[in-house]
C-alpha cells in the first residue's frame, strides 16, 4: 500500500508540476497531521455552549435561510459516495427547522457518480447545467 500511495504522490506533483504550474518550492503533504489541532467546538445560532459531538451546521443554515428567504440552496450527491453517507444530506434537508415555503428553496441533485461528481464527465456535465441553472434562476434576487 506505501508503495501504492509514493506512485500516486509523484503522479499528483508531475502533474501539479507540469500541467497546473504549481511552484516547485511549494510543499504539497497529502496525509498532514491537521485534525489534532482542529477546533470541533462550534456554537450554532442562539447557542451559549459547543456540543459535545462533531459539528453541525445545519441550524447555521437554517438560520441562513431564515434571515434570507430568498436563499437557495442546492444539494448535489453521487449515488455511489464512500465518503459521504449518500442518505445524509437527504435527511438533513427533510428535517431542517424551515416553514413549509422556504422548504421550497432546498433543491436536491443525485448523481450517476462517486464522491467526487465531476470525475464523472457525464455527471460534470450535469452538474455544470445545475449549478448555472441555479445562479441563472437566482440572481435576480427571487428564489422561485
Amino acid at each position: 500500500m506505501e508503495q501504492l500511495h509514493r506512485y500516486l504522490f509523484s503522479c499528483h506533483n508531475d502533474y501539479a508540476r507540469k500541467q497546473l504550474g504549481v511552484p516547485v518550492d511549494k510543499v504539497y503533504k497529502p496525509f498532514a497531521q491537521v485534525f489534532k489541532h482542529w477546533s470541533w467546538k462550534h456554537v450554532g445560532p442562539g447557542g451559549s455552549s459547543a456540543l459535545p459531538t462533531t459539528t453541525n451546521v445545519m441550524p447555521d443554515l437554517a438560520a441562513a435561510m431564515k434571515f434570507n428567504p430568498n436563499l437557495v440552496v442546492q444539494l448535489e450527491a453521487g449515488y455511489f459516495d464512500l465518503a459521504t453517507p449518500f442518505f445524509q444530506g437527504v435527511f438533513e434537508f427533510q428535517h431542517l427547522q424551515l416553514p413549509p415555503k422556504q422548504q421550497a428553496n432546498l433543491e436536491m441533485k443525485f448523481y450517476q457518480s462517486g464522491h467526487m461528481i465531476y470525475a464523472n464527465e457525464p455527471s460534470l456535465r450535469a452538474l455544470h447545467a445545475n449549478v448555472a441553472g441555479l445562479v441563472r434562476r437566482t440572481s435576480g434576487g427571487s428564489a422561485k
